[in-house]
């Protein structure tokens, strides 16, 4: 079903993705199970934020956890991000559909995936911060 509202999403945007339209790409009988599982529009919006995003930082985790150094896995993340949004133009476009119409406090975009970042995530930005500070800072090596 998330599978399902992120192409409902890539192709028709927020506004006119319905529990409907999503049952219609999934090929299920009826929304009462889209219901069911997600209760609410908000509710299946979060869950596809969500997935999307834990997908994505399993995706660069795999490509960044062999790098030896800050500025080698800061590399890799960013080459892993490219090829993911490359691969991943359905799932890009949900996410931003989602974050640019969400209005409600539930399932606000700036927060959503957030408060859900794999270990994997969190240790990154421990790992790579160095690097990204010392490039933003126009030293070649971290500091």
């Amino acid at each position: 079903m998330i599978a399902a509202a992120v192409q409902v999403l890539a192709e028709s945007g927020y506004g006119r993705t319905t529990f409907e339209r999503v049952r219609q790409r999934a090929g299920i009988s009826g929304t009462r199970l889209i219901s069911y599982h997600f209760g609410t529009r908000d509710e299946l919006m979060e869950a596809v934020l969500t997935d999307t995003a834990l997908q994505a930082q399993a995706a660069l985790a795999r490509r960044t956890e062999d790098a030896p150094t800050a500025t080698e896995r800061l590399t890799a993340r960013i080459e892993a991000e490219s090829a993911w949004i490359a691969r991943n133009p359905a799932a890009v476009r949900a996410m931003y559909e989602i974050c640019v119409n969400v209005r409600t406090k539930r399932a606000r975009c700036a927060t959503a995936p957030r408060h859900r970042l794999s270990p994997t995530s969190r240790n990154w930005n421990r790992s790579c911060g160095p690097a990204s500070r010392a490039g933003s800072s126009g030293s070649s090596t971290p500091p």
